[in-house]
């Protein structure tokens, strides 16, 4: 039965996906799937020979996820929204933050890293992720795993908002 081990290394379905970070000097970033929300890693290998220089946070992409030795990696990249609509939500952001401070919001955790203490939360108002903190954590967390429901609020750090106050919500 070796042809349904080949069938879960490589999917040949292809999927859509907004570019969540993209760090060009050293050439990878992430792609966060529409579907499931799940990030992909994504080489700039994949991203030339799409014929494109670079990709920018919040471009719109459509991509051949293909399991790697790290996990679940985009390549085939095609643009499907290039930036007219990342403007509008980075000044979407910058009008709308201040008012959000402190406000009690919902969301689940997307990724935690343990060993560095830090992670991202995807916000059930929006969709978008926030960066969480190990200090952030309340009630006696020492750590988040991914799914898990949280209560948070917003506060501000040098790059823009992020979640503090961070408890599970009580009916894990």
């Amino acid at each position: 039965d070796s042809q349904s081990e080949a069938s879960e290394t490589l999917t040949s379905d292809r999927h859509i996906g907004i570019v969540r970070k993209y760090v060009e000097n050293r050439g990878f970033g992430f792609i966060t799937r529409k579907s499931d929300g799940a990030d992909l890693f994504v080489h700039s290998r994949s991203i030339r020979r799409a014929g494109l220089e670079s990709l920018q946070e919040g471009m719109e992409v459509e991509f051949l996820a293909v399991q790697g030795n790290r996990g679940a990696e985009a390549k085939d990249l095609r643009i499907i929204n290039r930036l007219d609509s990342i403007k509008t939500t980075n000044n979407q952001k910058k009008e709308f933050s201040d008012a959000n401070i402190n406000e009690q919001e919902t969301g689940i955790v997307k990724q935690w890293n343990k060993e560095r203490g830090f992670g991202f939360i995807r916000r059930k108002l929006d969709g978008t992720d926030l960066f969480v903190h190990l200090k952030s954590l309340k009630d006696g967390l020492q750590s988040l795993e991914i799914g898990q429901q949280i209560q948070f609020r917003i506060g501000k750090n040098e790059k823009g908002e992020e979640a503090t106050d961070v408890y599970l919500t009580k009916n894990e």
